[in-house]
């Protein structure tokens, strides 16, 4: 994927022409991540516009279209339709409108009481979708037990933190906690889920959208790690960003019993995923939170 903004443009109206065989009329950068640029192009052609997003890495869009298009079958919010899977490194999409939940606003206490119950009503048509077994979503052979599944998880991303640590990427001290938390794996996992549930990845308020007037929850965007899992997962995403504001953690908590450690599974969680993703995207981690992180798990291990 080039890097400047003409060489990203020049990839959007690319797309664009094959897949609608017809020019841009505009095109608008509207953020991008650890993986990817997103933009949203205007035509004179149905439906007119649409997301553009490219990827750092060959094959992602074919796997970000099938998280959408799954996690779509078992939503109450809106998800963006999938138009065209371009080549390796592209993905277009349906342009949602709304408001990013992830924002600030001045909203009364029912409101966002409102919008809090409409976002984890969604979660929870996500996790009580029906699957035998853990894994990717295309992954075929599926594990029976989470805990054989993670354990794996966990011993792989621990060699990606022994890549971070050679290059000096990470502290010695963030590598420890992880390595203790492998260590005391039987502990962390004491019960094994009721079953496998269809996680998000990426379930914080940056990936909602609120409708216009900021009075309703209206759509999900951007998942990322999605597949069959332990449905507490997704929980470490709740407090972040504005989550607290819209108590999503205990909304979820009011409607589904957690593990007894819950704390300690979703903060391994959340150090272990973020270690992956800083190795996977070849983002340099040396200015990241992983520290702050690791602190916080071992004090609960």
């Amino acid at each position: 994927m080039a890097n400047s903004k003409r060489g990203l443009e020049s990839q959007v109206v690319s797309v664009v022409s094959d897949c609608f065989h017809t020019q841009p009329t505009g095109i608008k950068y509207l953020g991008g991540g650890f993986y990817g640029k997103v933009f949203l192009a205007a035509f004179d052609k149905p439906p007119h516009q649409a997301v553009v997003k490219l990827y750092k890495f060959d094959d992602m869009n074919k796997r970000e279209a099938l998280q959408l298009e799954t996690l779509a079958q078992h939503s109450t919010l809106k998800m963006p339709q999938v138009y065209h899977v371009h080549e390796s490194t592209a993905l277009v999409m349906e342009f949602l409108q709304g408001v990013n939940a992830g924002f600030q606003f001045a909203l009364s206490a029912k409101t966002r009481d409102r919008i809090g119950g409409q976002i984890i009503e969604n979660l929870l048509a996500y996790h009580a979708a029906p699957h035998e077994g853990y894994g990717e979503l295309d992954a075929g052979n599926y594990n029976a037990s989470w805990h054989d599944h993670y354990r794996e998880v966990m011993k792989s991303t621990l060699k990606k933190g022994e890549v971070l640590l050679a290059s000096g990427q990470i502290k010695q001290k963030t590598f420890d906690v992880c390595h203790y938390a492998l260590e005391r794996y039987d502990s962390i996992f004491q019960v094994e889920p009721e079953g496998a549930g269809l996680v998000h990845g990426d379930y914080n308020t940056l990936n909602i959208l609120l409708d216009e007037d900021k009075r309703n929850a209206v759509a999900v965007i951007d998942p990322f790690n999605c597949s069959w899992a332990d449905p507490e997962y997704d929980l470490y995403q709740l407090k972040k960003m504005t989550g607290k504001s819209f108590g999503l953690l205990e909304k979820y908590k009011q409607q589904h019993t957690l593990s007894p450690n819950y704390e300690c599974k979703i903060k391994c969680y959340e150090l272990f995923t973020e270690i992956a993703h800083y190795h996977d995207a070849q983002i340099n981690a040396s200015l990241s939170t992983l520290p702050f992180t690791a602190r916080a798990l071992m004090k609960l291990l």
